[in-house]
């Protein structure tokens, strides 16, 4: 493909089978049509076992809660219950297993990979850990090389009896980490030391007691915007690098119909391409909440009706939203207006077992 020349599919993949006993379907490629949103391909991502005839398929990789790329997108990482995966894409869009490090711990509740490319972070939540792993030549999963121990609590006994870490994420420049600590209600910056994979807390922030930070969405170099899972909020924070601190700049609901809500769970939340809206999924009330950036405060355009049960996860595509409904077995594509921001259901959907994570991925050809 031309470097000029824009592709007409986008591609995503779906982790699903996050059931007991897995449903065997531990992946499923999705090619979307970018104007329409109809799916032009479905089916289990196509695999090969590669190089490496010893290493798992990826369908044996077992049930698959967490998916992230590398820096380049060329190696797929999967977080599930037989541990961390490593899997090679390649042009035409297979995966080719490279290789599973089977965890002692708690199956990790979220993955990224450094900016450098060099290890695998993971943030574990019943332990209150985020681990580090190398990664070797060919992306397999090296050995874990630190431990991050976070301590402290909340308000909240059912939730926030210890520190529960639920995101770690690179933060624009490579030069810090954000962990968001649900358990303490903390947001955490760290520096990475390139040569041993060593964590160093260089800044702590606290939430709101009682709001239990689970994701942050980055947009721009500096603007952070993280979703309280126990509060049904948003936090807008502004990043600055050269300081190593995160700065509170408003809050608002995560949701516009929050009086009539009931239980809400906010889950996963992300940023335009443009910067100009944030996308909120609300698990309970199942919508998808629209906010507009309006300097330093969002506001809230629109709940979306997420098309199932449960909005576990969604990845935003310039023209188009995918959503998975876990608790429904469902995905559902909504089209995304670039000027306003609202999202129009495609009426198109495909049914995965427990779908638990949709991630981007390079058009194939």
């Amino acid at each position: 493909m031309a470097r000029s020349e824009v592709p007409t599919d986008a591609v995503v993949l779906v982790a699903g089978s996050d059931t007991d006993p897995p449903s065997g379907r531990g992946l499923l490629r999705l090619t979307l049509d970018r104007g329409s949103g109809a799916v032009g391909g479905a089916g289990a991502a196509p695999a090969d076992a590669g190089a490496n005839p010893s290493a798992p398929r990826p369908e044996l990789f077992g049930n698959i809660s967490y998916l992230a790329w590398n820096p380049d997108r060329t190696v797929l990482y999967t977080a599930g219950s037989e541990g961390l995966g490593a899997l090679r894409y390649s042009p035409d869009g297979r995966l080719q297993a490279v290789g599973r490090r089977r965890l002692d711990s708690e199956t990790p509740c979220q993955i990224a990979v450094s900016a450098d490319g060099r290890y695998l972070l993971s943030a574990v939540y019943t332990a209150g850990q985020v681990t580090v792993h190398a990664l070797e030549s060919d992306g397999a999963v090296g050995r874990q090389v630190w431990v991050e121990q976070l301590t402290g609590s909340g308000p909240e006994p059912a939730r926030q009896g210890s520190a529960h870490a639920h995101q770690v994420l690179p933060l624009p420049g490579g030069r810090h980490l954000l962990v968001t600590d649900l358990g303490a209600d903390r947001l955490l910056l760290f520096t990475l030391d390139s040569g041993t994979g060593r964590l160093t807390q260089v800044c702590a922030v606290a939430a709101a007691p009682g709001s239990g930070p689970r994701h942050a969405a980055i947009a721009g170099d500096d603007r952070v915007y993280v979703a309280g899972e126990l509060d049904s909020s948003v936090g807008v924070y502004r990043y600055d690098a050269a300081a190593a601190s995160l700065r509170l700049l408003s809050r608002c609901p995560s949701i516009g119909a929050l009086s009539i809500a009931g239980d809400n769970y906010p889950s996963e939340i992300a940023a335009s391409p443009d910067s100009r809206f944030v996308y909120v999924a609300n698990r309970g009330t199942d919508v998808i909440t629209v906010l507009a950036v309006d300097g330093d405060q969002l506001e809230i355009v629109a709940d979306v009706p997420s098309g199932g049960s449960w909005a576990q996860h969604f990845v935003v595509l310039d023209s188009l939203l995918v959503v998975a409904n876990q608790k429904s077995n469902r995905v559902t594509v909504f089209r995304r207006n670039g000027a306003s921001g609202e999202l129009t259901p495609t009426g198109i959907t495909v049914d995965l077992p427990a779908p638990a994570c949709v991630l981007a991925a390079p058009a194939f050809h």
